[in-house]
């Protein structure tokens, strides 16, 4: 399994799916609204189709919030490889991580 980072390549099949399995690109978290095409995130691909994505942003506090996550494929631990990451990104790059629920 191979997770790939958002980038400007790869964005445009990233917002297709955002539409796919959330019907919008933007998300509101805690009463503010989040443009997700703009979010940094991780995914992973399999024969060209996205089968797990995680969004998330580090904030000007330096908390590293998770946005989204969506694994098409369960059972194979391809959400805790996503999290497993994003909380190596936070712990180079931010302090602890915030994930409201």
């Amino acid at each position: 399994m191979e997770i790939t980072p958002i980038t400007l390549e790869n964005r445009s099949v990233i917002n297709e799916f955002l539409m796919k399995h959330w019907y919008s690109t933007d998300m509101v978290v805690c009463g503010e609204k989040i443009d997700m095409t703009k979010s940094d995130g991780l995914a992973v691909f399999s024969h060209g189709e996205i089968t797990a994505l995680l969004t998330y942003r580090i904030k000007p506090d330096h908390t590293c919030e998770i946005i989204s996550l969506d694994s098409l494929i369960e059972n194979r631990g391809t959400a805790t490889k996503l999290l497993q990451k994003v909380f190596d990104i936070a712990r180079t790059n931010c302090q602890p991580i915030f994930n409201k629920q």
